[in-house]
């Protein structure tokens, strides 16, 4: 199964919808590591830290969450 992130706009019901993707790939086995979960602790800007993650990201059985904003289109997702 490939890894999967979704990508939303903030305020357009990403939270609810990052819910609902975790439970159902999570009963599919997926591995959950929602990369948004580490901003709030961060200093830097989400969107740096999406970019910075992505060379541990694997292409394979993991779900990363839902990144929100335009530097989505910026990030070499598998």
């Amino acid at each position: 199964m490939k890894s999967v992130i979704t990508a939303s706009m903030r305020k357009a019901g990403s939270s609810i919808i990052d819910l609902i993707v975790t439970h159902i790939l999570n009963a599919k086995g997926f591995q959950i590591d929602r990369i948004a979960r580490s901003v709030p602790d961060s200093n830097l800007p989400e969107h740096e830290i999406f970019i910075g993650y992505q060379d541990k990201m694997k292409p394979e059985n993991v779900y990363y969450g839902v990144a929100r904003g335009t530097y989505v289109s910026k990030c070499n997702v598998m």
